[in-house]
Protein backbone atom coordinates (compact mmCIF):
# COMPACT_ATOMS: atom_id res chain seq x y z
CA UNK A 1 0.00 0.00 0.00
CA UNK A 2 1.75 3.17 -1.28
CA UNK A 3 1.35 6.20 1.70
CA UNK A 4 0.06 9.70 0.87
CA UNK A 5 3.18 12.27 -0.04
CA UNK A 6 2.08 14.13 3.37
CA UNK A 7 1.87 11.38 5.31
CA UNK A 8 5.27 10.42 4.40
CA UNK A 9 6.67 13.84 5.44
CA UNK A 10 5.03 13.88 8.90
CA UNK A 11 6.70 10.54 9.91
CA UNK A 12 10.41 11.57 8.75
CA UNK A 13 9.61 14.54 10.62
CA UNK A 14 8.35 12.73 13.75
CA UNK A 15 11.21 10.39 13.29
CA UNK A 16 14.11 13.63 13.73
CA UNK A 17 12.36 14.95 16.53
CA UNK A 18 12.64 12.02 18.31
CA UNK A 19 16.42 11.48 17.58
CA UNK A 20 17.32 15.33 18.99
CA UNK A 21 19.33 15.12 21.97
CA UNK A 22 18.08 16.30 25.24
CA UNK A 23 18.25 19.79 26.39
CA UNK A 24 19.97 21.26 29.18
CA UNK A 25 17.69 21.45 31.64
CA UNK A 26 16.55 17.81 31.04
CA UNK A 27 20.68 16.91 31.28
CA UNK A 28 20.59 18.83 34.89
CA UNK A 29 17.86 17.17 36.68
CA UNK A 30 19.75 13.32 36.84
CA UNK A 31 23.11 15.34 37.93
CA UNK A 32 20.70 16.76 40.58
CA UNK A 33 19.42 13.57 41.97
CA UNK A 34 22.60 12.10 42.15
CA UNK A 35 24.19 14.24 45.44
CA UNK A 36 20.73 12.97 47.11
CA UNK A 37 21.23 9.31 46.35
CA UNK A 38 24.84 9.51 47.25
CA UNK A 39 24.17 11.28 50.64
CA UNK A 40 22.29 8.30 51.71
CA UNK A 41 25.18 5.65 51.33
CA UNK A 42 27.36 6.75 54.37
CA UNK A 43 30.44 4.65 52.01
CA UNK A 44 30.27 6.62 49.21
CA UNK A 45 33.35 9.06 49.32
CA UNK A 46 31.96 11.59 46.95
CA UNK A 47 29.18 12.20 49.78
CA UNK A 48 29.24 16.25 51.02
CA UNK A 49 30.60 17.42 54.37
CA UNK A 50 28.79 16.78 57.17
CA UNK A 51 28.75 17.95 60.82
CA UNK A 52 30.73 16.39 63.69
CA UNK A 53 27.33 14.66 65.00
CA UNK A 54 25.83 13.35 61.46
CA UNK A 55 29.60 11.98 60.93
CA UNK A 56 29.84 9.86 64.10
CA UNK A 57 32.73 11.24 65.76
CA UNK A 58 31.52 11.50 69.32
CA UNK A 59 29.37 8.76 71.45
CA UNK A 60 28.47 9.53 74.83
CA UNK A 61 27.60 6.64 77.51
CA UNK A 62 26.59 6.18 81.03
CA UNK A 63 27.10 3.02 82.99
CA UNK A 64 25.98 2.27 86.37
CA UNK A 65 27.20 -0.29 88.72
CA UNK A 66 25.21 -1.93 90.09
CA UNK A 67 22.10 -1.08 88.71
CA UNK A 68 20.27 -2.16 91.97
CA UNK A 69 20.42 -1.58 95.50
CA UNK A 70 18.89 -1.79 98.80
CA UNK A 71 18.41 1.80 100.65
CA UNK A 72 21.26 3.85 101.40
CA UNK A 73 24.01 1.65 99.21
CA UNK A 74 26.56 2.95 96.87
CA UNK A 75 26.18 3.42 93.29
CA UNK A 76 29.30 4.06 91.09
CA UNK A 77 28.17 6.18 87.92
CA UNK A 78 31.00 6.32 84.97
CA UNK A 79 30.79 9.30 82.07
CA UNK A 80 32.48 7.94 79.18
CA UNK A 81 33.19 10.24 76.13
CA UNK A 82 34.66 8.56 73.08
CA UNK A 83 35.82 11.44 70.68
CA UNK A 84 36.66 10.22 67.24
CA UNK A 85 36.71 13.71 65.35
CA UNK A 86 39.29 16.64 64.77
CA UNK A 87 41.31 17.93 68.30
CA UNK A 88 38.87 19.91 70.32
CA UNK A 89 40.31 23.55 71.26
CA UNK A 90 39.73 22.39 74.66
CA UNK A 91 39.03 19.97 76.94
CA UNK A 92 35.60 18.95 76.90
CA UNK A 93 33.12 20.04 79.64
CA UNK A 94 31.21 17.60 81.86
CA UNK A 95 28.15 18.97 84.18
CA UNK A 96 28.89 21.07 87.10
CA UNK A 97 27.74 19.08 89.65
CA UNK A 98 25.99 20.08 92.84
CA UNK A 99 24.68 17.98 95.39
CA UNK A 100 22.13 15.59 93.49
CA UNK A 101 21.71 14.14 90.11
CA UNK A 102 17.70 13.72 89.60
CA UNK A 103 16.51 12.53 92.94
CA UNK A 104 19.48 10.72 93.44
CA UNK A 105 22.40 11.87 96.18
CA UNK A 106 25.82 12.80 94.89
CA UNK A 107 28.50 11.62 97.56
CA UNK A 108 31.28 12.16 95.70
CA UNK A 109 33.02 13.22 91.95
CA UNK A 110 36.43 12.73 90.37
CA UNK A 111 38.04 15.31 87.91
CA UNK A 112 37.22 14.34 84.58
CA UNK A 113 40.42 12.14 83.23
CA UNK A 114 41.39 11.62 79.78
CA UNK A 115 43.52 9.41 77.78
CA UNK A 116 43.67 7.30 73.75
CA UNK A 117 43.11 3.74 73.42
CA UNK A 118 44.51 1.64 70.84
CA UNK A 119 42.52 3.05 68.16
CA UNK A 120 43.68 6.55 68.36
CA UNK A 121 40.25 7.83 69.83
CA UNK A 122 40.24 10.38 72.30
CA UNK A 123 38.72 8.58 75.70
CA UNK A 124 37.13 11.40 78.54
CA UNK A 125 36.01 9.75 81.42
CA UNK A 126 34.52 11.15 85.21
CA UNK A 127 33.23 8.93 88.26
CA UNK A 128 30.49 9.82 90.14
CA UNK A 129 29.54 7.94 93.55
CA UNK A 130 25.55 8.07 93.74
CA UNK A 131 23.13 6.90 96.76
CA UNK A 132 19.12 7.22 97.34
CA UNK A 133 16.75 6.93 100.31
CA UNK A 134 13.38 5.92 98.58
CA UNK A 135 12.61 2.89 97.28
CA UNK A 136 11.86 2.46 93.85
CA UNK A 137 13.15 3.49 90.19
CA UNK A 138 15.62 6.32 90.66
CA UNK A 139 15.74 7.58 86.98
CA UNK A 140 18.51 10.19 85.97
CA UNK A 141 17.92 12.70 83.53
CA UNK A 142 19.80 13.20 80.62
CA UNK A 143 23.10 15.30 80.82
CA UNK A 144 25.03 16.88 77.82
CA UNK A 145 29.24 17.20 77.36
CA UNK A 146 30.25 20.43 75.89
CA UNK A 147 33.50 19.91 72.94
CA UNK A 148 34.57 22.82 71.83
CA UNK A 149 36.05 22.69 68.25
CA UNK A 150 37.63 25.54 65.88
CA UNK A 151 34.33 27.19 64.70
CA UNK A 152 31.49 25.79 67.11
CA UNK A 153 30.93 23.69 70.42
CA UNK A 154 29.15 20.50 70.09
CA UNK A 155 26.98 19.15 72.70
CA UNK A 156 26.83 15.61 73.22
CA UNK A 157 24.26 13.71 74.97
CA UNK A 158 23.71 10.37 75.75
CA UNK A 159 20.91 8.22 74.13
CA UNK A 160 20.01 5.55 76.44
CA UNK A 161 17.81 6.09 79.87
CA UNK A 162 20.02 5.49 83.02
CA UNK A 163 18.19 4.46 85.79
CA UNK A 164 18.81 2.21 88.61
CA UNK A 165 16.19 0.58 91.10
CA UNK A 166 16.44 0.75 94.92
CA UNK A 167 14.82 -2.05 97.25
CA UNK A 168 13.77 -1.53 100.50
CA UNK A 169 15.18 -3.45 103.39
CA UNK A 170 11.82 -3.88 104.97
CA UNK A 171 9.33 -6.19 103.87
CA UNK A 172 6.07 -4.71 102.44
CA UNK A 173 3.52 -7.26 104.32
CA UNK A 174 3.55 -9.59 106.88
CA UNK A 175 3.87 -12.81 105.08
CA UNK A 176 6.93 -11.41 103.71
CA UNK A 177 8.69 -10.93 107.00
CA UNK A 178 7.84 -14.83 108.08
CA UNK A 179 5.43 -13.89 110.93
CA UNK A 180 2.54 -16.19 112.24
CA UNK A 181 0.63 -13.31 112.06
CA UNK A 182 0.06 -13.33 108.73
CA UNK A 183 -3.30 -13.55 107.05
CA UNK A 184 -4.28 -16.75 105.76
CA UNK A 185 -5.02 -16.85 102.23
CA UNK A 186 -8.42 -15.81 101.79
CA UNK A 187 -9.28 -13.81 105.10
CA UNK A 188 -8.85 -10.17 105.83
CA UNK A 189 -6.45 -8.65 107.61
CA UNK A 190 -7.33 -7.65 110.88
CA UNK A 191 -5.89 -4.79 112.82
CA UNK A 192 -3.50 -4.64 115.77
CA UNK A 193 -4.43 -3.24 118.91
CA UNK A 194 -2.40 -2.66 121.63
CA UNK A 195 -2.53 -4.37 124.70
CA UNK A 196 -4.35 -2.61 127.72
CA UNK A 197 -1.96 -1.82 130.23
CA UNK A 198 -1.32 -4.54 133.33
CA UNK A 199 -2.35 -3.29 136.88
CA UNK A 200 1.07 -2.16 139.04
CA UNK A 201 1.80 -5.17 141.28
CA UNK A 202 3.62 -4.82 144.58
CA UNK A 203 6.87 -6.56 145.15
CA UNK A 204 7.27 -9.03 147.92
CA UNK A 205 10.63 -8.70 149.30
CA UNK A 206 11.54 -12.04 150.69
CA UNK A 207 14.54 -12.18 153.21
CA UNK A 208 17.19 -13.36 150.63
CA UNK A 209 16.66 -10.09 149.27
CA UNK A 210 17.34 -8.37 152.55
CA UNK A 211 20.32 -10.03 153.00
CA UNK A 212 22.14 -9.71 149.53
CA UNK A 213 20.94 -5.54 150.72
CA UNK A 214 23.04 -5.71 153.95
CA UNK A 215 26.31 -7.82 152.21
CA UNK A 216 26.36 -4.83 149.40
CA UNK A 217 26.19 -1.95 151.97
CA UNK A 218 28.22 -3.47 154.36
CA UNK A 219 30.92 -4.45 150.91
CA UNK A 220 30.22 -0.94 149.66
CA UNK A 221 31.44 0.76 153.30
CA UNK A 222 34.38 -1.17 153.29
CA UNK A 223 35.73 -0.09 149.55
CA UNK A 224 35.13 3.64 150.74
CA UNK A 225 37.04 3.26 153.53
CA UNK A 226 39.98 1.39 151.98
CA UNK A 227 39.70 3.89 149.42
CA UNK A 228 39.87 6.89 151.78
CA UNK A 229 42.87 5.51 153.65
CA UNK A 230 45.07 4.70 150.76
CA UNK A 231 44.61 8.58 148.74
CA UNK A 232 44.58 9.83 152.37
CA UNK A 233 48.22 8.68 153.54
CA UNK A 234 50.29 9.68 150.59
CA UNK A 235 48.67 13.37 151.47
CA UNK A 236 49.95 12.86 154.83
CA UNK A 237 53.55 11.71 154.41
CA UNK A 238 53.29 15.07 152.33
CA UNK A 239 52.69 17.22 154.61
CA UNK A 240 54.76 15.38 157.24
CA UNK A 241 58.06 15.44 154.76
CA UNK A 242 59.44 19.51 154.69
CA UNK A 243 59.76 21.03 151.36
CA UNK A 244 62.86 21.58 149.69
CA UNK A 245 63.70 25.51 148.60
CA UNK A 246 62.05 26.44 145.51
CA UNK A 247 65.67 26.11 143.87
CA UNK A 248 66.61 23.06 145.07
CA UNK A 249 62.93 21.40 144.32
CA UNK A 250 63.18 23.06 140.63
CA UNK A 251 66.95 21.58 140.11
CA UNK A 252 65.64 17.99 141.19
CA UNK A 253 62.80 17.89 139.19
CA UNK A 254 64.12 18.80 136.26
CA UNK A 255 66.58 16.25 136.58
CA UNK A 256 63.49 13.87 136.50
CA UNK A 257 62.63 15.10 132.90
CA UNK A 258 63.66 12.72 129.94
CA UNK A 259 64.47 15.39 126.74
CA UNK A 260 63.95 12.37 124.76
CA UNK A 261 59.99 12.55 124.99
CA UNK A 262 58.92 16.13 123.61
CA UNK A 263 55.36 16.75 124.76
CA UNK A 264 55.81 15.23 128.67
CA UNK A 265 59.17 16.78 128.87
CA UNK A 266 57.90 20.08 127.72
CA UNK A 267 54.98 20.03 129.94
CA UNK A 268 56.51 18.85 133.32
CA UNK A 269 59.13 21.68 132.15
CA UNK A 270 56.25 24.71 132.35
CA UNK A 271 55.03 23.05 135.66
CA UNK A 272 58.13 22.90 137.65
CA UNK A 273 58.84 26.26 136.58
CA UNK A 274 55.02 27.85 137.88
CA UNK A 275 55.70 26.27 140.84
CA UNK A 276 58.77 27.37 141.20
CA UNK A 277 57.85 31.12 140.44
CA UNK A 278 54.39 30.29 142.80
CA UNK A 279 56.57 29.58 145.51
CA UNK A 280 59.17 32.33 145.19
CA UNK A 281 57.19 35.15 144.54
CA UNK A 282 53.90 34.14 146.85
CA UNK A 283 51.80 33.77 143.73
CA UNK A 284 48.74 31.87 142.11
CA UNK A 285 51.97 31.06 139.18
CA UNK A 286 50.07 27.37 138.90
CA UNK A 287 46.69 28.22 138.00
CA UNK A 288 48.30 31.23 136.06
CA UNK A 289 47.90 31.61 132.65
CA UNK A 290 51.51 32.93 130.61
CA UNK A 291 50.22 36.76 130.39
CA UNK A 292 48.74 36.67 133.65
CA UNK A 293 52.32 35.40 134.66
CA UNK A 294 53.67 38.30 133.09
CA UNK A 295 52.24 40.93 134.36
CA UNK A 296 52.67 39.41 137.68
CA UNK A 297 56.67 39.75 137.26
CA UNK A 298 56.43 43.56 135.99
CA UNK A 299 55.21 44.02 139.77
CA UNK A 300 58.56 41.90 141.47
CA UNK A 301 62.43 42.73 141.46
CA UNK A 302 62.88 40.38 138.80
CA UNK A 303 65.42 42.36 135.76
CA UNK A 304 63.52 42.56 132.55
CA UNK A 305 65.51 40.71 130.68
CA UNK A 306 65.30 37.72 133.15
CA UNK A 307 61.25 38.09 133.00
CA UNK A 308 61.21 38.04 129.37
CA UNK A 309 63.95 34.95 129.23
CA UNK A 310 60.99 33.46 131.65
CA UNK A 311 57.86 34.30 129.39
CA UNK A 312 59.53 33.33 126.06
CA UNK A 313 60.35 29.86 127.65
CA UNK A 314 56.48 29.41 129.10
CA UNK A 315 55.44 29.79 125.93
CA UNK A 316 57.51 27.40 123.93
CA UNK A 317 55.79 24.88 126.25
CA UNK A 318 52.54 26.02 125.63
CA UNK A 319 53.50 25.84 121.54
CA UNK A 320 54.10 21.84 122.72
CA UNK A 321 51.59 21.04 125.10
CA UNK A 322 48.62 23.06 123.27
CA UNK A 323 49.48 23.45 119.65
CA UNK A 324 51.12 19.70 119.19
CA UNK A 325 54.53 21.45 117.83
CA UNK A 326 57.01 18.43 117.83
CA UNK A 327 60.77 19.59 118.87
CA UNK A 328 64.30 17.79 118.95
CA UNK A 329 65.96 16.57 121.74
CA UNK A 330 68.49 18.82 121.75
CA UNK A 331 66.05 21.69 121.81
CA UNK A 332 64.14 20.16 124.84
CA UNK A 333 67.90 19.44 126.50
CA UNK A 334 68.64 23.15 125.82
CA UNK A 335 65.55 24.40 127.44
CA UNK A 336 65.59 22.45 130.66
CA UNK A 337 69.62 23.86 130.79
CA UNK A 338 67.50 27.33 129.95
CA UNK A 339 64.68 26.92 132.93
CA UNK A 340 67.86 26.13 135.59
CA UNK A 341 69.91 29.49 134.86
CA UNK A 342 66.57 31.72 134.61
CA UNK A 343 65.31 30.18 137.94
CA UNK A 344 69.17 30.87 139.30
CA UNK A 345 69.27 34.38 137.80
CA UNK A 346 65.29 35.04 140.08
CA UNK A 347 66.72 33.49 143.04
CA UNK A 348 69.76 35.95 143.20
CA UNK A 349 67.59 38.90 141.89
CA UNK A 350 65.13 38.07 145.23
CA UNK A 351 67.64 37.41 147.99
CA UNK A 352 67.95 40.80 149.70
CA UNK A 353 70.71 42.68 150.16
CA UNK A 354 73.31 42.21 152.90
CA UNK A 355 72.94 45.46 155.81
CA UNK A 356 76.86 47.36 155.46
CA UNK A 357 79.06 46.08 157.90
CA UNK A 358 79.74 48.42 160.90
CA UNK A 359 83.03 50.17 161.03
CA UNK A 360 84.92 50.33 164.11
CA UNK A 361 86.06 53.34 165.53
Amino acid sequence: MKLPSYLLGFSLLAALLSATPPSAAQQAEPAQAEPAQAASDPDDPSEAPATPAQAGVARFKVELSPDEITVGDRVEAQLTLVWMGPEPTAEPRFPTWQETWGSAEILSTTEPESFTDQSARRIYRQTLTLTAFEAGDVKLPKITVAVPLADETLDVTHDDDVSFVVRSVLPDTAGEAGTEDAAAPGEEEQELLPRPAAPLEALNPNQRFFWTLGILGVSALVMAWLLLRRVGAPAAAATQRPLAPPLEELLQRLRQLDPSVSEPAHTGLSLVLRNFLGRRLAVRAVESTTTEIQRLLRQTPVPPAVARGTIRLLQDCDHVKFAGLNVTEATTDDRLLKARELAREIEEALIPPEPPAEVAS
